[in-house]
């Protein structure tokens, strides 16, 4: 018989225009203190809003530092104590939000998460990717449960930059490439089966009306394409995680973008963009060439990176005789990504097949000249 032991879904996903001017009694039954998480221009620029969610609450503010890393969520852990909040409110993008989660998580408060934009699905999962404090990733803590309410003001999404909505869509994307390499489409349980079916919807709204949000998104239009993309980019991507559990698992992708963290010339990129093209590379791998082909194209009209040089690093010449002693720098940088992303603690071995790092190395820079062209 089955066991499952699953984080599915926050107690409350609320999402619409203006939300967070009309949930303050959402939050009521939390407590009076708050411990408000979140980097300092989000504060500023959100501070409206905020001062109407958490009116007649004590709020203690804290600047996040920018790293979801354990000596931050240990500093933040300290002051929630002596502060004696009695709830945890974590506001901007994804490793903000993975800070506030587990320090809700140690401090055993209750979560409240809202994103300010839909580049990850950060806002819903029970866990936290842990970082160094110079932003090369060292592994997940897994949370006991989902965050208590997540608030998604779509009137902000359609305000952020189309950056960010499109590094989304990689994301979700990859969630849908990982789960099919993980269960090659076939479900071991009737929950694997409905993150099948979450996954494939992620990948058919991409592929269907992607395009139209992001236009949508670049007017700062809010409409039914740009709402059901922020809904794909967070809740269901989100699902896929948490209704899958251990059936569905990251792959090669989030393995080599883990790897990418571990050299600070990626460092500017969202985990999206960096992503985009890990997927990519997955789909090499996987001998895909038609899927390969067709993500490209898309990702070509979305702006999102297809090679190296997209996300920091200089592409291979495709020229032989152009290349230089440039090549044996990127050589290098490479060689460290693959190792870390091949290394026993990373996610590289849950694709059917084995891959070295000899083998990886060479199907980035495949990937790499075929974004070129």
């Amino acid at each position: 018989m089955e066991k499952y032991n699953l984080a599915i879904a926050p107690g409350k996903y609320i999402q619409g225009e203006n939300v967070l001017y009309t949930q303050e009694k959402i939050v009521s039954d939390f407590g009076h203190r708050v411990f408000l998480i979140g980097e300092e221009f989000i504060l500023k620029k959100f501070s409206h809003q905020l001062d109407s969610l958490l009116r007649r609450k004590t709020v203690f503010s804290e600047l996040f530092n920018g790293e979801c890393s354990k000596k931050e969520i240990e500093r933040l852990l300290r002051l929630v104590e002596k502060m004696r909040a009695e709830f945890v409110v974590g506001i901007g993008g994804g490793k903000a939000l993975d800070t506030a989660k587990a320090v809700g998580y140690h401090a055993q408060l209750p979560v409240v998460t809202i994103p300010t934009s839909a580049a990850t699905c950060a806002a819903w999962t029970a866990l936290s990717a842990i970082y160094t404090e110079d932003g090369k990733a060292r592994g997940y803590l897994i949370l006991d449960r989902c965050p208590e309410v997540v608030l998604v003001d779509t009137r902000i999404m359609a305000n952020t930059p189309v950056r960010y909505l499109v590094a989304g869509m990689a994301d979700g994307l990859a969630k849908y490439y990982e789960t099919m390499a993980y269960t090659g489409g076939k479900a071991s349980s009737l929950t694997v089966e409905m993150a099948i079916k979450s996954a494939q919807s992620i990948y058919n709204a991409v592929f269907e009306i992607g395009l139209t949000a992001a236009r949508d998104n670049v007017e700062k239009k809010l409409t039914p394409a740009l709402t059901r993309i922020v809904e794909s980019n967070i809740m269901l991507a989100g699902l896929v995680g948490g209704i899958g559990g251990e059936g569905c698992r990251a792959a090669a992708i989030h393995a080599l973008n883990n790897g990418f963290t571990q050299i600070p010339q990626t460092h500017n990129y969202l985990h999206g963009e960096i992503v985009a093209f890990c997927s990519l590379v997955q789909l090499f791998l996987e001998g895909k060439r038609k899927e390969l082909e067709k993500l490209n194209s898309i990702y070509k009209k979305l702006r999102l990176p297809r090679n190296l040089k997209d996300i920091g690093l200089e592409s291979v010449p495709l020229s032989p005789r152009a290349r230089s002693k440039r090549a044996g720098t990127l050589k290098r940088l490479l060689e460290k990504v693959v190792k870390y992303a091949c290394s026993p603690q990373e996610t590289m071995s849950n694709l059917p097949q084995e891959v070295s790092e000899k083998m990886l190395y060479n199907a980035v820079i495949e990937v790499d000249q075929l974004g070129q062209q």
